[in-house]
C-alpha cells in the first residue's frame, strides 16, 4: 500500500499516543492561546548562539571579541536553572573551540566544534566544567581534507555526527570512554542531523540548498545503512525533529507536520505559517503537544495535538531573535542576542477583565471606596495596590495621600483559562510647564547641567556659562569660563565642573561662580567627537567615536583635580555609541547597530566588566541612568524603562509612545521630561510598570538638551542661549453631588449638596431653570428643569474643576381626604396649573379638567368635591 493510501486513522492513533492532548478540556470553547512569562535571563557577555539543558543546569555558548587576537572566540557558561526565576552562574566561563552544536541528554552535555572535536562534559556544582572524554578525527569516514562537525544529535547510547558528507555513529554509553562505532558516506550532502530511535534523519544545506531529508538506519551501529532521501518536493528544511512516526519541520516560513511511518514516502499532514522564521534561520523543539519555533522574530508556540491542523497559539517577542530553543515541559530555554532566557509558557482560553464600580478616577482622601471587577472566565478577582499612597482592605480602596495610585485587578485562571490582570490609575496629576526667561549666553548652548537652581551651560566656542535660575523669569549670568577651546559637554560635582571639549578634559573649580578657575587638564583623550560625559565621585567616563567607526569609552581618575589620569578605555569595534549615562559604579550606554543597552561595572576602572545588557525596541537617542532604572529615549517609539535590579536579567518594565520624535530625556523625582519635535513631554514614572503622559508644552524653537531639578527646567537652545522654564504638579479634584435628581415643589430650601474631593469649597450657581441661590441655600421658584453648576477654582496644589447637576422640579403633590366628600390641597404658587381627574391610570387614558372652585388660604390651594361612587384619580397638570 502506498503512503498516499495509508489509513489516516491508524497514523493519528500513533501520533496521539506520543503527543498527548493539551490541558484544556474538549468542552472548552474559544481560541486557545499561549501566555509567556520571562522567568529570568542571564547575560553572557555577548549574543548566545547555543544552549543545552542538563538537569539543573544550562550550558550556553557565546562568541566574545578578543582584543588580543582581534577576532571572535567561543566561550561556554554553565548556568544554574534549578530555580528558573533566579538563574546564577555555576563556574567561571570556559574557553572553547569554535562550538557549532550543544546537546543535553540525561546528566551529560555533548558538544561538537568546527575543529572536528566531539566532547562529553558533566557540570558539577563545586567543580564547574568537568571534561569526561573527547574524540578528534580528521573529517570522519576518511575525509582528511575537512574535519568540522556540522551537527549532531544524541539518543540513548548513541550519537550521530554529521561531518562533511558523512554520518558517524558514536557510542556514548560510557561518558568517560567515547568511541566511534561506524561511519557512512551519504549520497546527498545534507549538513544537519536529528535522531529518532535508531534512524538518523539528515537535512539542510551543506554545500548547496538540498531539499527534503535523508535517512540512515544504524540498527547495526558498526555498519549504518543509507535508507534513501525523500520529500525533495517539500523544500529545504531549516530545522527538523522526529519522534516515532511524527516529524515536525520548518520549511521557509512554514511549520509542517509529516507522517514518516514510511520514511522514504513522507505524507504531509498539516501546515501552518510562522511569524518568527528568518529566510535561512530557525530552530525547533517539541514538548508534548506543543512545538516551539525560534528565529529572528522571537519564539512562536504551535499546538500540534491534531497534526493535521497545527495552530499557532502565540508569539513571544524575544527582541534580537532566538538562535536555539530547548523545551523542558512548558519551560523553554532560549539562546539569543539577550544571552540565556528562561520563559514559562501557559496555554488556555484568554479572559477579559472589566471594572464594574461606578466611581470615577478621582477619589477623596481617607474615604473607603468599594472596588468591583469581573473576569469573563469567572472566578474571584483580587485587588492590590501596585504603587502610590493607597491601601486596600477587603475590596475597599482608601487613598491616603496626594499622587497617583495604581491598582491591579487580577484573576489567576485555572486549568481552562489563562490568568488576566488590568491596571487602573486613580488621582493622576497633571504637570504644567511654563516657559520663563531667556538668557543670551553669547555662544551656542549645546548641553546643560542643572544643580538645584544653578545651570552650567556648555556653550561651544563660548566656553562655560554659569547662570542662576532662582527667578526663572529673569535668569542671571553669574560667571564665564573659557580655556581656549570649544566646550561640548559639562558635568558638575560639588564645586567642580568637568568640561569635555577641544582641549580634552578640563577640571574647573566653580566654587566662586563669578571667577571659575581651571585646576587640571587631560589632553589627548582617545576618541574623536565626544558624545557623553558622566560619572560621580572620583571616576569619570567619556564616550565618543574612535577611528574606523568604533565606539570608545574612556575611564578617568579625577581624585587629584590638578592631575586627572586616564585609567584605561574600552574600544568596541561594531557598536555605534548613541547615548551614555552613569552612576558612581556603573555606566550605561546604547549601541545603534544592535539596538542594545549595555551596562558596565567600572568599580575597577582599569578593568570595566560588562554587567548586563538588554535589547531596545528601537535605536536610542538619549539615556538617563539611576541606581534602579534606565530611562531611554527611543525617537519615534517614545520612552522605554529598563529595570536594573538584576544586572543578569535587565528587563523592560514599560514603553510609552505617542510622544513625538524624542531626542533627550531627564528624570527628576517621579517625572521624566523628554524633548521631542512636538516640544516638552512630561511622563510620570513613579510606577515604571505604568507610565503615564501627564503634561506637554510646545516650544517656539529648537532645543537640544533638557535638565530638570526642583521645579526648574534648563533648556539648551543653541544660538538663542539658555531657556529657563518651571514646572508644577497639580493634583486633580472631583466634585461629589448629594442632591436628589427629582424633587416636588416647593419643598424646603436645599443645602448646596456638593463637595470636592480636595476638601476645598466649591461655588454654586444656577445655570437655568426656576431656582435661585439664597445665601448658602437653593430656593426653588417654580416647576421644571433646573441646571446647577459647581465650580472649584483650584490652587497651587489642585486643578480647577467644574460640574453640572440636573434637577427636575415636579408639580406639588396632592393631599386627599375623603369624609362626606373629597378635599384636595396643594401648595400655591404654580400659576396656570390645572386640577384633572381620570377613571383609570391605564396608559393612554383620558384626563379631564375638574370644574371646581379653588380657595386660597395660607399658601395652599383647596378644592371641595362631592363624594363619588366610583374610583377617581387626580393629578395637577403644570403649564
Amino acid at each position: 500500500m502506498s503512503s498516499l493510501l495509508r489509513p489516516l486513522g491508524a497514523t493519528v492513533f500513533c501520533l496521539a499516543s506520543f503527543l498527548g492532548p493539551l490541558s484544556v478540556p474538549a468542552a472548552a470553547q474559544g481560541p486557545i492561546q499561549a501566555r509567556f512569562s520571562l522567568l529570568d535571563s542571564h547575560t553572557t557577555n555577548g549574543p548566545a548562539n547555543a544552549v543545552a539543558w542538563v538537569g539543573n543546569f544550562d550550558a550556553v555558548n557565546f562568541p566574545k571579541f578578543s582584543p588580543n587576537s582581534q577576532s571572535m572566540e567561543d566561550w561556554l557558561s554553565a548556568v544554574r536553572v534549578g530555580d528558573p526565576v533566579q538563574l546564577s552562574l555555576v563556574a567561571p566561563v570556559e574557553r572553547a573551540a569554535s562550538v557549532v552544536t550543544l546537546r543535553g541528554f540525561g546528566p551529560f552535555l555533548y558538544g561538537g566544534d568546527a575543529d572536528g572535536v566531539f566532547r562529553i562534559y558533566s557540570i558539577d556544582e563545586s567543580q564547574g566544567w568537568v571534561r569526561r572524554s573527547s574524540l578528534a578525527y580528521g573529517g570522519g569516514g576518511g575525509f582528511p581534507q575537512g574535519n568540522a562537525i556540522n551537527d549532531f544529535d544524541v539518543a540513548g547510547r548513541f550519537a550521530c555526527v554529521s561531518v562533511l558528507q558523512t554520518v558517524d555513529v558514536l557510542d556514548v554509553s560510557d561518558p568517560d570512554h567515547l568511541s566511534r562505532k561506524g561511519s557512512i558516506l551519504i549520497p546527498v550532502p545534507y549538513g544537519r542531523v536529528t535522531v529518532s530511535g535508531q534512524r538518523a534523519f539528515t537535512y539542510g544545506s551543506l554545500l548547496a540548498a538540498n531539499p527534503g531529508y535523508g535517512v540512515v538506519d544504524f540498527q547495526d551501529p558498526v555498519s549504518p545503512k543509507w535508507v534513501g532521501n525523500a520529500g525533495t518536493d517539500l523544500g529545504v528544511f531549516l530545522s527538523l525533529r522526529v519522534s516515532g512516526n511524527l516529524a515536525c519541520g520548518v520549511v521557509g516560513s512554514v511549520l509542517k507536520t509529516l507522517d514518516v511511518q514510511d520514511p522514504t514516502h513522507p505524507l504531509v499532514l498539516g501546515t501552518c505559517p510562522s511569524q518568527v522564521v528568518g529566510p535561512e534561520k530557525a530552530d525547533l523543539a517539541i514538548s508534548g503537544s506543543l512545538a516551539y519555533v525560534g528565529g529572528p522574530g522571537g519564539l512562536e508556540v504551535f499546538d500540534i495535538s491534531n497534526p493535521s491542523q497545527p495552530v499557532s497559539l502565540g508569539r513571544f517577542d524575544a527582541v534580537g531573535g532566538v538562535a536555539q530553543v530547548v523545551a523542558a515541559g512548558t519551560t523553554v530555554h532560549l539562546a539569543g542576542d539577550l544571552g540565556l532566557s528562561v520563559v514559562q509558557v501557559r496555554t488556555g482560553l484568554p479572559q477579559e477583565l472589566h471594572w464594574n464600580d461606578t466611581h470615577g478616577p478621582v477619589l477623596a482622601l481617607n474615604i473607603p471606596y468599594a472596588l468591583a471587577a469581573s473576569a469573563s472566565g469567572g472566578g474571584d478577582v483580587q485587588f492590590r495596590v501596585e504603587s502610590g499612597p493607597g491601601s486596600i482592605s477587603g475590596n475597599e480602596l482608601t487613598v491616603t495621600g496626594l499622587g497617583t495610585v495604581v491598582v491591579v485587578a487580577s484573576q489567576a485562571g485555572d486549568a481552562v483559562t489563562l490568568p488576566v490582570e488590568e491596571r487602573r490609575a486613580f488621582n493622576v496629576p497633571e504637570v504644567r510647564v511654563r516657559l520663563a526667561g531667556l538668557l543670551d549666553t553669547g555662544g551656542s548652548a549645546g548641553a546643560v547641567t542643572l544643580v538645584h537652581e544653578r545651570a552650567y551651560i556648555a556653550d561651544g566656542t563660548g566656553g562655560l556659562v554659569i547662570a542662576d535660575l532662582s527667578n526663572p523669569d529673569a535668569p542671571v549670568q553669574l560667571g564665564h569660563y573659557s580655556g581656549g577651546g570649544a566646550i561640548f559637554r559639562t558635568m558638575v560635582e560639588g564645586n567642580t565642573a568637568y568640561l569635555m571639549g577641544e582641549l580634552g578634559l578640563e577640571v574647573v573649580d566653580v566654587g566662586n561662580a563669578a571667577n571659575p578657575v581651571r585646576k587640571g587638564l587631560l589632553r589627548d583623550v582617545p576618541g574623536t567627537l565626544p558624545t557623553a560625559l558622566t560619572g560621580q565621585g572620583t571616576r569619570l567616563a567619556i564616550g565618543g567615536y574612535g577611528g574606523l567607526g568604533e565606539a570608545v569609552i574612556v575611564m578617568v581618575d579625577v581624585s587629584k583635580a590638578n592631575a586627572p589620569v586616564q585609567l584605561g578605555y574600552d574600544t568596541f569595534w561594531w557598536p555605534k555609541l548613541s547615548a551614555l549615562d552613569g552612576t558612581p559604579n556603573f555606566l550605561g550606554w546604547s549601541d545603534v547597530n544592535y539596538r542594545t543597552f549595555r551596562l558596565h561595572d567600572y568599580r575597577t576602572p582599569t578593568q570595566p566588566q560588562l554587567a548586563g545588557n538588554a535589547h531596545l525596541r528601537a535605536n536610542a537617542t538619549a539615556l538617563r541612568l539611576t541606581d534602579q532604572y534606565a530611562y531611554v529615549a527611543l525617537g519615534s517609539t517614545g520612552l522605554e524603562v529598563l529595570d536594573l535590579d538584576d544586572f543578569d536579567s535587565i528587563r523592560e518594565t514599560a514603553t510609552l509612545g505617542g510622544l513625538g520624535e524624542t531626542r533627550d530625556v531627564d528624570v527628576a523625582g517621579d517625572l521624566a521630561f523628554l524633548l521631542s519635535d512636538t516640544g516638552i513631554q512630561v511622563v510620570e514614572v513613579g510606577n515604571p510598570r505604568s507610565l503615564r503622559h501627564v503634561g506637554a508644552r510646545e516650544l517656539p524653537y529648537a532645543v537640544s538638551r533638557v535638565r530638570a531639578s526642583n521645579g526648574r527646567l534648563a533648556l539648551a537652545a543653541g544660538s538663542r542661549g539658555l531657556q529657563a522654564a518651571e514646572y508644577r504638579v497639580h493634583h486633580p479634584q472631583a466634585l461629589n453631588w448629594t442632591l436628589p435628581s427629582v424633587i416636588a415643589f416647593p419643598g424646603n430650601p436645599l443645602l448646596p449638596g456638593v463637595s470636592s474631593s480636595s476638601g476645598l469649597s466649591p461655588v454654586l450657581s444656577v445655570v437655568s431653570g426656576p431656582a435661585r441661590i439664597d445665601g448658602d441655600l437653593i430656593a426653588l421658584t417654580g416647576v421644571g428643569k433646573v441646571v446647577l453648576r459647581a465650580v472649584q477654582a483650584g490652587n497651587d496644589t489642585f486643578l480647577p474643576v467644574t460640574s453640572d447637576w440636573n434637577l427636575t422640579v415636579l408639580p406639588p403633590a396632592l393631599s386627599v381626604r375623603a369624609n362626606s366628600g373629597i378635599d384636595l390641597t396643594w401648595a400655591s404658587g404654580v400659576p396656570g396649573s390645572k386640577l384633572q381627574s381620570s377613571e383609570t391610570l391605564v396608559s393612554g387614558g383620558s384626563w379631564h379638567d375638574v370644574e371646581a372652585t379653588v380657595e386660597e388660604s395660607e399658601g395652599k390651594s383647596l378644592v371641595h368635591l362631592a363624594a363619588s361612587d366610583r374610583d377617581l384619580y387626580f393629578r395637577l397638570s403644570a403649564p
